[in-house]
């Protein structure tokens, strides 16, 4: 007479994360029963429990019931870079399975998905990178798949300007928001080839199966035509035309303004902002403190000077020419009545460090003096939550460019 398996319990099943698990299984049969156990992962390698590794050539475990009881084992599942899935098979000889172990009398199969973890980089992007010194570090965040709990993360910058005439000082144009934030959308090739087009909004793609333009959404911004940045054109998808002539294997977007481009070239998008950012990435982001600020810095006069406007100091980095940027405060100057805090007015001469106030001024040589709203160097801040973490690993950049300008005029 047959035995009968009466129960398969394997632990974890479904879904496991990327580091070394260990999977158990236990078998219940009546006298009699005799099963064999393989498992086989995405590659084809089959586990042999001599070594505990995944390698060619098949192996499976033999195992026949003298008594009614249970079976246990245990397989090593390896930690790995890159996701991977096991295919447990457990076949059963001259005996069967129970309805309630197995749709198949003879045969009980499961397969367990191994899955990598949810890592998110999070770097500091700008369109003038000639203005800054070299941007800090990536930060990342690292997620179980299998624990997506929500979780805060603290970004934490400082960025500095060159030394330069032109682009020596920061000065803050605004607080950060999450419309900063932004993903990469993909790249898109424009149809009708060596065609040129001057001056319009409509762009066409070619598109055979209606599918070209997946992964675009209204309210994504161009950032390039064939490698030339395009960000500062300001222009936004307003509108996705799958196909609008079915006799042509053309589909279209309607852009916020009008561009020129020549078919063949391709096109580059952003998703800027929460949503956009969950609709290409799966990322779910929500801001909890953002912040940018500015230290005051101290500055030294090279040289005295009586009733003049213009003060030579010892460096004019982290100062901007304007009636309303830089403050300098020190001992001797002083303002007006209808004029108290007095301002650079402009770097005259950024070379020998020579700066013209608003007002005239009587300074000593080596005064110390104070800067305050503009500076060499800006500290950003930023605290979010991630409630949910791309499926992909994904960058996410924060542009700096809403937030800072790098300039002295």
């Amino acid at each position: 007479m047959s035995g009968i398996i009466n129960s398969v319990n394997i632990n974890p099943t479904g879904t496991i994360s990327q580091n070394k698990t260990i999977v158990k299984l236990n078998v219940s049969a009546t006298a009699g029963s005799s099963i064999r156990i393989s498992v086989k992962n995405a590659a084809g390698n089959y586990y042999k429990s001599s070594t505990k590794t995944f390698t060619s050539g098949f192996e499976q475990i033999k195992k026949t019931f003298n008594t009614t009881g249970s079976f246990n084992t245990s397989f090593v599942i390896p930690s790995v870079s890159s996701a991977d899935s096991y295919v447990f098979n457990i076949i059963a000889v001259n005996s069967e399975f129970s309805s309630s172990a197995s749709t198949n009398s003879k045969l009980y199969t499961t397969t367990i998905t191994q899955v990598l973890d949810s890592v998110v980089t999070f770097a500091l992007a700008t369109n003038t990178s000639s203005k800054y010194t070299t941007f800090p570090s990536n930060i990342t965040s690292t997620q179980s798949f299998l624990n997506q709990s929500d979780k805060s993360v603290d970004l934490n910058w400082t960025v500095t300007a060159v030394d330069s005439s032109s682009a020596g000082c920061l000065d803050i144009l605004r607080q950060p928001t999450m419309q900063d934030f932004y993903v990469e959308a993909g790249s898109y090739t424009t149809g009708l080839a060596s065609t040129a087009f001057s001056n319009v909004n409509e762009v066409h793609f070619t598109d055979t199966d209606g599918h070209a333009l997946d992964g675009l959404k209204v309210g994504m911004k161009l950032s390039e035509i064939n490698s030339v940045n395009k960000i500062s054109d300001n222009l936004t998808i307003t509108e996705i035309n799958i196909k609008p002539d079915p006799a042509l294997a053309l589909s279209q977007i309607v852009l916020s303004g009008n561009t020129s481009w020549t078919g063949g070239h391709v096109f580059k998008f952003r998703s800027y902002g929460t949503d956009l950012i969950s609709y290409t990435s799966g990322a779910v982001l929500e801001e909890n403190t953002f912040s940018v600020t500015q230290e005051d810095h101290t500055v030294i006069v090279n040289g005295s000077t009586t009733e003049n406007a213009t003060v030579r100091l010892t460096t004019v980095q982290g100062i901007r020419g304007g009636s309303d940027k830089s403050i300098v405060t020190g001992p001797s100057i002083t303002g007006t009545t209808g004029a108290p805090d007095i301002y650079v007015n402009n770097i005259s001469n950024y070379s020998n460090k020579d700066v013209v106030l608003t007002a005239t001024q009587s300074v000593q040589d080596k005064e110390v003096l104070t800067i305050s709203g503009t500076a060499t160097t800006a500290d950003i801040a930023l605290n979010l939550k991630i409630s949910k973490y791309p499926t992909l690993l994904k960058t996410i950049y924060f542009d700096v460019d809403g937030i800072l300008i790098s300039q002295t005029t």
